[in-house]
């Protein structure tokens, strides 16, 4: 009798677990789980590059994040007080490894520093540049939908001899674009335009400040 009741538990526990799962594939489209889709931002190399560099270096350090856009779901806000992650559009790194990674090329290439250096380097540096990313959505709220970045920047010089950097530059930077809808791939599109906006400005704005 106590196999029989065994035998009949395993074989109730087994239809039931096929149950679940034919439903749960039953309510997905073709009865497959969906797949992840990965979006990046992507731009042309902003402005041109400098012939007559400073002599120096400077260190782009790890862009830090607000939490609630610390992660590589893409973001949407549907009110000043609401965000909505997406669950199978996704960036292909978070924020602030994927901005840190942009604005350290666009340095480069615009050529202003003899060396630039990442957060990973272990160099020490002349310059410093460190950001805090407090936005990174599409706000749906409003008229038309809006891809928005937001970022505090801080620009440092350490002078021969003393061991605290002074503080050249500080300054908030913003791009608000409008997206043709609301679609991640149109997201993605117009945050890479606002993030060209605000490399172009920051890397005009460090050359000015080091000028004065």
């Amino acid at each position: 009798m106590r196999l029989r009741i065994g035998v009949l538990h395993r074989a109730s526990a087994t239809l039931l677990a096929t149950a679940i799962f034919s439903l749960l594939a039953c309510a997905l489209p073709g009865g497959q789980a969906p797949g992840l889709h990965y979006y990046v931002l992507s731009y042309d190399l902003p402005g041109a590059r400098t012939e007559h560099p400073f002599k120096g270096s400077i260190k782009v350090w790890r862009i830090q994040v607000y939490k609630p856009f610390n992660t590589n779901k893409i973001i949407y806000r549907t009110s000043p007080y609401q965000f909505e992650p997406t669950l199978y559009h996704v960036w292909a790194a978070k924020p602030g490894e994927m901005l840190t990674a942009l604005l350290t090329r666009d340095l480069t290439n615009a050529g202003d520093f003899e060396r630039v250096y990442g957060p990973y380097d272990s160099q020490k540096s002349d310059y410093g540049l460190a950001l805090i990313l407090d936005e990174f959505d599409c706000r749906t709220y409003g008229e038309r939908p809006r891809a928005v970045i937001r970022m505090h920047a801080t620009l440092t010089w350490r002078q021969q001899n003393h061991t605290e950097p002074n503080v050249i530059m500080k300054k908030i930077y913003e791009a608000s674009v409008v997206c043709s809808n609301t679609r991640p791939q149109s997201v993605a599109s117009a945050m890479s335009r606002g993030m060209k906006r605000i490399s172009l400005e920051l890397i005009h704005d460090i050359h000015n400040a080091i000028l004065k």
